[in-house]
């Protein structure tokens, strides 16, 4: 009513009528006579109205009785009562019913507060039983509610003249497991617990109000909500609410994160969130999976390799392509008289000036390689030092060069090899970052291609020119960060030097 009158902004006197005699002499007597449960709801009546302005009517003319006790629709509509109310009401304030008398209820109804007198007593508190088990010493949760569910029915014997020496049943670990919570919370949440347990509200100060907890028949602390009727389990509905730093909590988490097959944080929250609630669950289970040594060893990152000096070979100042480094790229598809042919990238890479050479070879054979290194020799000079992998290619052609190279020593070919031999080196065995230098430069020549080629389709000689150009353009590749000078190093500067 206040409500109402608050929204139509009226101030007007507000008569109040209740079939109830109990109820009138209530609200018409002292709040301070009455029991606390009548006491506080008369006390709230009081604040809103005032207790002259409440009056009693006969039950036969309250329409409010229609509706409570059933009436037909049909009925309701052509009801005066239901319509206009009472006769009386619309009339002067004389003709309406007397005030009722006290002497005709039974005094007893009225719920008196009867008084009673002070009287000294000694209490002895004792405090309630504490855990016998330190949980901080179980690492397991299995073997820690095992023990204490043993306990309990040691605990249960020592009562029973009937010992109990069975197996322990589903039921005796459930229960044990529902102590050991229960434990936690009364710890944790002590002054939530007790509240609740005498019919109090928590304070508004506690973490745990926007929960709405309860307690449950089993004196279990209890998510609230809004999920009473949907078709869920009760601990899916309102899981059980666990202290975050309680250790046994830590085990909760443990005991699902295994369940889960040691999934990742989201896994075993969803699988913790089907039975229990913990406050800031996500940063305890991310904390407690960290821990996880299944999980440490199976995420674990090899340790950091640590970086060793260049090879001399790398570090002196050496003609260009004195050093090298060789590797094969490819296959690439070319068109040969209507068909398409697989090709071959055959890079050579100085190992001092980061320089680059590419040649297109038609097949990945011994004797196309060897085509493709007299070329090179042709052009840049002969080597001194090659890097490779354990190709099978290189391999051979590694015998057939150690055996050319003897061959042309005292030939008057001079052009194509020089008077000392060429030392092959071999990186280590599934090893290829032993030779990145090379395989960097394998990717760089692989991203031009892809650019400019996209799916195309060239021939040979097409194909040789775009090599070509991109070893070209590869080698005027700044070697540092360019800054704002214009004077920046590149392998073809180096060449020309």
């Amino acid at each position: 009513m206040q409500q109402y009158l608050k929204a139509l902004k009226i101030d007007i006197p507000c008569f109040y009528w209740t079939d109830s005699k109990i109820t009138y002499f209530w609200i018409r007597g002292s709040p301070g006579k009455f029991k606390p449960f009548v006491k506080n709801r008369v006390e709230e009546i009081h604040k809103l109205s005032t207790p002259s302005n409440w009056h009693h009517c006969p039950g036969a003319a309250n329409p409010a009785d229609l509706v409570s006790r059933g009436v037909k629709i049909s009925k309701l509509i052509n009801n005066e009562l239901w319509l206009f109310g009472p006769e009386w009401l619309s009339r002067p304030p004389e003709f309406w019913p007397k005030p009722q008398n006290k002497e005709e209820i039974d005094v007893s109804e009225l719920e008196y507060n009867k008084k009673s007198k002070e009287v000294l007593q000694n209490q002895c508190i004792i405090d309630e039983l504490k855990n016998p088990i330190d949980i901080c010493k179980y690492s397991n949760l299995k073997k820690l509610v095992r023990v204490t569910a043993w306990v309990k029915r040691f605990i249960t014997n020592l009562k029973n003249s009937v010992k109990n020496r069975n197996p322990l049943t589903t039921e005796e670990v459930i229960d044990a497991e529902n102590f050991l919570i229960r434990i936690e919370q009364k710890h944790f949440f002590k002054e939530e617990y007790e509240a609740l347990k005498n019919n109090n509200s928590i304070k508004k100060d506690s973490s745990l109000l926007s929960y709405m907890p309860y307690l449950d028949e089993n004196e279990l602390l209890r998510l609230g909500g809004r999920l009473e009727f949907c078709d869920l389990t009760v601990d899916e509905k309102h899981p059980i609410i666990l202290p975050r730093n309680s250790w046994l909590t830590t085990l909760i988490i443990r005991r699902e994160h295994g369940k889960v097959m040691h999934g990742g944080i989201a896994s075993t929250l969803t699988k913790i969130r089907s039975n229990y609630w913990i406050p800031k669950g996500r940063q305890l289970v991310k904390r407690v999976i960290k821990s996880c040594i299944i999980c440490r060893k199976y995420l674990a990152k090899p340790a950091d390799q640590l970086t060793a000096p260049l090879p001399s070979d790398r570090t002196h100042q050496t003609p260009v392509f004195s050093v090298c480094g060789l590797d094969f790229a490819g296959p690439l598809y070319v068109k040969n008289c209507g068909e398409l042919k697989k090709s071959y990238i055959v890079l050579f890479t100085c190992g001092v000036t980061r320089a680059l050479h590419l040649e297109l070879v038609s097949s990945m054979t011994t004797d196309s390689f060897l085509l493709a290194f007299r070329r090179f020799l042709a052009r840049r000079g002969n080597c001194k030092i090659i890097y490779s992998d354990n190709a099978k290619t290189f391999m051979k052609g590694k015998k057939e060069i150690e055996n050319l190279s003897t061959i042309l020593s005292n030939s008057t070919v001079k052009d194509y090899v020089s008077k000392e031999k060429i030392v092959w080196k071999n990186i280590i065995e599934r090893s290829p970052w032993w030779g990145g230098f090379y395989e960097r430069l394998v990717k760089s020549v692989k991203e031009c291609l892809h650019k400019i080629l996209g799916r195309a389709l060239l021939n040979f000689e097409e194909m040789s020119t775009v090599l070509t150009e991109i070893e070209a353009v590869l080698n005027l590749r700044p070697l540092s960060y360019v800054y704002g000078e214009s004077d920046n190093q590149n392998p073809s500067r180096l060449c020309i030097l």
